[in-house]
């Protein structure tokens, strides 16, 4: 039976049918599909090639729907395979299966207590990272070269995995780094893989920061990228149950979580399994009202530091990043509001160079001699010592 025959309302049923079926299936793509968006966008194209053959007078318009349809498929399709390569791996050498991080209220995500994390990298079966990360009582990573007692002076270091030091050993970041070089000074690395400025800011609030130290700290150190911009709003896929902060009367406010809403909750976890939009949409939603309000927490936490402990000096070290097109206003936010702010590629110049020496290959995170040139800077220029 030639489709010219068909009766409108069989076409219509033909049609809308093979909808309600893609519909049916959908969830089911969702739940147990790598690559749902992709599979979806090919049963669209389909589906629009379907159309354009039982429609004839709106065929060649169809065609070119599915023609986008299929491009997004095959797009999705080329970006979770080049994800895929990257086999992250992180296993807990004291309780195997257990999770490297907890739910948080105050800071939505937190390193488990008293735990160590054996963290690899492998690319086509070629070794990049295999670093072991040791978390103390209080979750935070340790410091093993902090020698500090009761009564020595205390330093504290905040941000994200830069901080933290994804890829490198106990001894080899940061924080250790500085310690090394500080005998006698108590240092605190509360960073964590993925935390933005927002988490700086909660840790104060609650006074956890006071609670910790074993002295009022003398030095905050807070080190930052422009990606952090993107994690006060939510725009990137780890970062939808991070504390909320929104601007008010020149400051800024907590306003519980970024995963309170329903959107949040049920619709955005969705959003974020394509890659398209993970990777491509999402790093450009960010925008001035953002760089305002990263800029205001960072503002709002120096303002915090200085309340809490009057002797304490806040400093950012800043990496600018050139190709990153949120690094110019950020900083010039930060300068604006008087933060100490530290420039690690125009102070530290050979940091410029962005070869494996300097960033750890298929990783992207700073190398045990990138920390050890950024501890001396710190060392020199921020704790005054030799």
């Amino acid at each position: 039976m030639s489709v010219q025959n068909w009766s409108a309302r069989f076409r219509w049923t033909t049609v809308l049918g093979s909808l309600v079926l893609m519909g049916a299936i959908t969830p089911f793509i969702f739940a147990g599909g790598t690559c749902p968006f992709g599979i979806l966008g090919l049963f669209l194209a389909l589906w629009c090639l379907w159309i354009g053959f039982v429609f004839r007078r709106i065929g060649w318009w169809a065609i070119q729907l599915a023609a986008v349809m299929l491009a997004l498929s095959v797009g999705e399709a080329l970006l979770t395979y080049r994800h895929s390569i990257k086999q992250l791996s992180y296993e807990d050498l004291d309780v195997p299966g257990r999770s490297r991080k907890v739910a948080s209220e105050l800071l939505g995500l937190a390193p488990f207590p008293n735990q160590r994390i054996r963290h690899t990298l492998r690319v086509r079966n070629r070794l990049f990272v295999d670093a072991v990360y040791t978390i103390n009582e209080f979750g935070l990573r340790v410091v093993p070269s902090s020698q500090g007692g009761p009564g020595d002076a205390t330093i504290v270091f905040m941000g994200c995995s830069f901080t933290y030091g994804i890829g490198v050993q106990d001894d080899e970041t940061l924080p250790d780094q500085v310690a090394a070089r500080s005998p006698g000074t108590n240092v605190l690395n509360f960073a964590f893989g993925g935390y933005g400025p927002q988490q700086m800011l909660a840790n104060l609030e609650s006074g956890r920061v006071a609670q910790i130290c074993p002295t009022p700290p003398r030095k905050v150190i807070f080190q930052m990228i422009p990606d952090h911009v993107r994690r006060v709003r939510g725009w990137v896929n780890f970062a939808i149950n991070f504390p909320r902060y929104v601007q008010h009367e020149g400051g800024v406010r907590r306003e519980g979580n970024l995963n309170d809403s329903w959107w949040s909750q049920v619709v955005m976890p969705h959003v974020w399994k394509s890659m398209i939009f993970d990777r491509v949409v999402a790093p450009r939603m960010a925008g001035a009202t953002d760089v305002d309000l990263a800029a205001a927490i960072v503002q709002q936490s120096a303002e915090e530091i200085s309340r809490q402990f009057p002797d304490c000096e806040f400093h950012v070290l800043f990496w600018n990043h050139p190709d990153e097109r949120l690094a110019i206003p950020l900083r010039r936010k930060l300068e604006e509001a008087g933060i100490h702010l530290h420039s690690v590629e125009e102070q530290i110049p050979e940091l410029q160079n962005t070869g494996e020496k300097y960033k750890i290959p298929q990783d992207g995170h700073p190398t045990p001699e990138t920390n050890r040139l950024l501890a001396e800077y710190v060392c020199r220029e921020i704790l005054g010592e030799p």
